[in-house]
């Protein structure tokens, strides 16, 4: 399904379907998407708006894209499928060249912390992939692979938990990032609701039950 905000992968949930809930556990597969593999029969068609309670945080709207979906991973395939259904159910969606847009994932991807600047990339394949979760827009014009964004938040995580705290020299030195794609990483992270300011150019974890 499609949510209005990211919720995190592994999180325990409650999802609210019409006047049914269902216990679930969240996987994110990038941007609006994620798979909840509720406990029982959720029922529901394509289409149908949820509402999913997060433990410990404010609870998100979204849209069921595929009620039947088998246990996937955060392929870039799927990740794509997903974007098309949902395209179908917005009129506004970016248009793109799939073959175009497979192969500026895989360029991104092989990027990873080194990402190349927007103007050199073609801008309708690049929103798309944007919009489908695969590439994530950071400070300075530039977008990483979803892939190398999820590296950088595991990483970042392991410091805040090991020493508090982190900041861009030591997610760079970690990530194998200059130093302002590394910064520029962490404002995302705070952007997304996974980091918060602990002093000039430090960051710790949000806490998860703080309002936005």
């Amino acid at each position: 399904m499609a949510l209005d905000g990211r919720l995190p992968h592994g999180a325990q949930a409650i999802v609210r379907l019409g006047a049914d809930a269902h216990a679930a556990r969240v996987s994110w597969l990038g941007g609006p998407f994620h798979q909840l593999r509720c406990e029982g029969v959720a029922g529901g068609c394509r289409g149908d708006r949820v509402t999913v309670e997060p433990e410990g945080g404010p609870p998100v709207e979204g849209v069921v894209l595929d009620p039947d979906a088998r246990r996937h991973g955060t392929d870039n395939d799927v990740v794509i499928r997903l974007r098309r259904l949902l395209d179908g159910l917005e009129a506004d969606a970016p248009q793109a060249d799939e073959d175009v847009a497979l192969a500026l994932d895989a360029r991104l991807r092989a990027a990873g912390a080194a990402p190349p600047p927007d103007a050199d990339l073609p801008r309708p394949e690049l929103a798309y992939l944007e919009a489908a979760g695969r590439a994530v827009p950071l400070a300075g014009a530039r977008h990483v692979h979803a892939r190398t964004f999820a590296e950088a938040e595991a990483l970042a995580r392991g410091a805040c938990q090991a020493q508090g705290a982190v900041d861009a020299p030591a997610l760079a030195a970690a990530l194998g990032a200059a130093p302002e794609v590394a910064g520029a990483l962490l404002e995302r992270l705070a952007q997304e609701r996974v980091l918060e300011p602990a002093g000039p150019g430090r960051w710790t974890l949000r806490d998860p039950g703080r309002p936005a």
